[in-house]
């Protein structure tokens, strides 16, 4: 196999997205990561952290590797009124809005081999408004953050 580039990592990048998460999230707040059960059940508040999508972008003349993704990160609260959901989703881009992250695409690799770069956040609100059950309101909103993962020229 000598010879071979390694690739960016979908393992790689996740893990670098959950450990920049969880060094400078709120620690009383739980974030559920894929495939990590959460049972939300009694909780008042919580996270839903997703990469969404991942794709790779036909190479240019530099031939290096580059992944374009989307980071969802879903914000949920119980409370009757959306203050408590909108500073979590301002929590959210102050740690990930235009975050550049080291990779380090070998086993083992000391140095930087690629560099994950988070944009600017889209904020939407998905809450679903419902009279009968006002005493069950959910309010939702989730913070979009595209972004790229470039393997740096060595």
């Amino acid at each position: 196999m000598e010879g071979l580039i390694s690739m960016i990592s979908y393992v790689d990048v996740t893990s670098v997205l959950q450990k920049c998460w969880d060094s400078a999230r709120e620690e009383e707040v739980p974030t559920q990561f894929p495939g990590t059960p959460l049972d939300a059940t009694r909780l008042s508040c919580w996270y839903e952290f997703w990469i969404t999508q991942i794709s790779h972008p036909p190479r240019r003349s530099s031939g290096l590797e580059t992944l374009e993704l989307v980071v969802d990160v879903h914000c949920y609260s119980r409370q009757s009124h959306k203050r408590q959901v909108f500073m979590m989703a301002d929590h959210v881009q102050t740690i990930l809005s235009q975050c550049v992250l080291s990779l380090s695409l070998e086993a083992g690799e000391a140095r930087a081999a690629g560099v994950l770069r988070l944009r600017e956040a889209v904020v939407r609100d998905l809450t679903r408004e419902t009279i009968r059950e006002a005493q069950l309101q959910l309010q939702h909103v989730v913070v979009s953050l595209p972004g790229t993962a470039e393997r740096l020229a060595l």
